[in-house]
């Protein structure tokens, strides 16, 4: 049996974390991205290295131009006017559009993915975090990011040993 599983009915579970007198959690939900993860500090890396293998120059005025057409499309997900698997090829589309590029929006998103995995760490002090907190409660990761960039920052970042159960919305 887990000690950390719930205990009996009307008692805290084993090494539940209390967060006042009155109150225990048996299980932590925690998000990823911006929560445990610096997205934002892996995008510019990633767009940077998806220019160059594609072999075009990084302008500061495209990746601005990017930025915006992101930040709107993820507005649109959150507001629940699309999924997140049609960002993928839809930013590119209209990035290339925007700044008169011929450059196959496709071939993009395939390679920004990819390096949007390779890119980025995790906040300072979300390991000890993390550490501390699954010796009191079960622990589980929530993201409605793209499944083809989190697997591999999970699987880089070795965050699957710290979590009982890891959510990706795409993948659901």
């Amino acid at each position: 049996s887990d000690p950390r599983g719930p205990g009996p009915v009307g008692e805290a579970p084993s090494g539940a974390v209390s967060c006042n007198a009155t109150m225990t959690y048996s299980t932590v939900l925690l998000d990823f991205d911006l929560t445990l993860f610096d997205t934002d500090a892996a995008e510019a890396p990633a767009f940077g290295s998806t220019l160059a293998q594609m072999g075009m120059e990084h302008q500061p005025a495209h990746y601005a131009a990017y930025r915006e057409i992101n930040v709107a499309l993820w507005d649109a997900v959150h507001a629940g006017e699309m999924a997140p698997a049609d960002v993928h090829v839809l930013r590119f589309e209209q990035w290339v559009e925007r700044i008169g590029s011929g450059a196959d929006p496709q071939r993009l998103s395939d390679l920004f993915l990819v390096a949007m995995g390779a890119h980025g760490e995790l906040y300072p002090g979300a390991i000890d975090v993390l550490t501390r907190l699954r010796a009191k409660a079960r622990l589980a990761m929530v993201t409605n990011s793209l499944a083809d960039v989190q697997r591999p920052r999970i699987d880089r970042l070795g965050l699957d040993e710290l979590f009982d159960a890891i959510t990706i919305s795409t993948e659901a």
